[in-house]
């Protein structure tokens, strides 16, 4: 038996796990495939985010970026999430509290993230194996220590990218970033 072609056989193979009762091989690959099928939705949704913020269409692109948080909510993981798309948008829109207000949304995200409670590997409902196995194969090959630390390269992209300019000056903008100097 062949496949349709637009049928992608990897999502698929969880349930032929399912139907031979090999219960942890299915709930592994179900898991990889929502992994890689959720960053590439978040890919393809900044893609779209970007063409609309180069069309000055800022209220789609305020859609958008609010669509990305709330898969990312519920889904949980580093990179993905929206937050720094919803600062852009309110910057643009000079809507200066709200950008306040997300900007210091932005930064307590990359401290959870990123800093010691380490949840980049997604929510533990969805990934609870995928996050247990990075992290003890980690801590495994001590790769722990050696490992970039993101939260240093996101406060230096911060503090250096001009789009945050018009709140540079304000008081949330000078918490998030002491918050993040903490974990630096």
């Amino acid at each position: 038996m062949r496949l349709p072609q637009e049928w992608n056989s990897s999502h698929i193979l969880p349930s032929v796990y399912l139907l031979k009762q090999e219960y942890e091989r299915a709930f592994c690959a179900a898991e990889e495939n929502l992994m890689a099928d959720w960053q590439n939705v978040i890919i393809d949704l900044r893609t779209v985010y970007n063409i609309v913020l180069k069309k000055q269409d800022y209220e789609r692109a305020l859609k958008i970026a609010e669509a990305v948080c709330t898969i990312s909510d519920c889904l949980g993981s580093g990179l993905n999430q929206g937050l720094d798309m919803l600062v852009e948008v309110y910057l643009l829109r000079k809507e200066m509290e709200q950008a306040q207000i997300a900007f210091e949304r932005y930064t307590d995200w990359l401290i959870e993230c990123y800093g010691p409670s380490e949840k980049r590997y997604g929510s533990k409902v969805f990934f609870a194996e995928f996050y247990e196995q990075k992290l003890s194969g980690r801590k495994e090959s001590g790769q722990e220590a050696a490992e970039l630390n993101l939260l240093q390269v996101m406060y230096q992209a911060i503090t250096l990218d001009m789009r945050y300019e018009d709140i540079r000056q304000t008081e949330a903008y000078q918490r998030g970033i002491k918050r993040l100097e903490k974990y630096l």
